[in-house]
């Protein structure tokens, strides 16, 4: 039978989501892992590869330039930067865990900014939203999913997701567990 009008769809599970149960919690594994994390795995070997065979040469001279020596430190902070970021995109998770008065928002294994408790009684409201960021090739999006709490502030609860259905699920998932009536927020994503 088909869904009366004005009553939204169910959003779907979508691939990198994993929803389990811990109890009366709900929990809701999202995974970082995209295609694009191997191609940044091997600009990465490249990238620190480089560096590892020129400071090699630099230290095999009998007396090494200050200029070999320090120049490339900029590069090996990158590098540093690269391998992180890289090494967190192919393990790294993102756990909401609904239940238990509250909403928790756990990253790892790598530490990673974002790790985040909310209580629920402080969520009046969940939406997802679109990100657009300018670059030089163009506009890149991701979405996040937010609160509303009580005195009306918003909350980034997790960002960076790679696609709408996945901020659109999340919201949807949360709302159901806190028993949250679904309302129009200006700005949220269209379901």
């Amino acid at each position: 039978m088909p869904e009366p009008s004005g009553t939204p769809l169910e959003a779907p599970l979508p691939d990198h989501i994993q929803l389990s149960h811990d109890g009366a919690n709900l929990v809701l594994d999202v995974r970082w892992f995209r295609p694009y994390h191997l191609f940044m795995l091997l600009f990465t070997v490249f990238w620190c590869g480089f560096l590892v065979f020129w400071y090699g040469m630099a230290l095999r001279q009998p007396s090494p330039s200050n200029v070999m020596l320090w120049f490339p430190l900029i590069h090996v902070v990158v590098g540093v930067g690269l391998a992180y970021s890289t090494l967190a995109g192919l393990v790294n998770r993102t756990r909401v865990t609904v239940g238990s008065g509250a909403v928790d928002v756990r990253i790892g294994p790598l530490p990673w900014l974002g790790a985040k408790r909310v209580e629920a009684n402080e969520v009046t409201q969940v939406f997802g939203e679109e990100v657009r960021t300018q670059t030089r090739s163009g506009t890149n999006s991701s979405y996040r999913v937010n609160v509303i709490t009580p005195q009306n502030r918003k909350l980034v609860l997790v960002s960076g997701l790679a696609g709408a259905d996945m901020a659109l699920y999340i919201e949807q998932e949360i709302e159901k567990v806190l028993g949250i009536t679904d309302r129009k927020v200006p700005g949220e994503l269209e379901k």
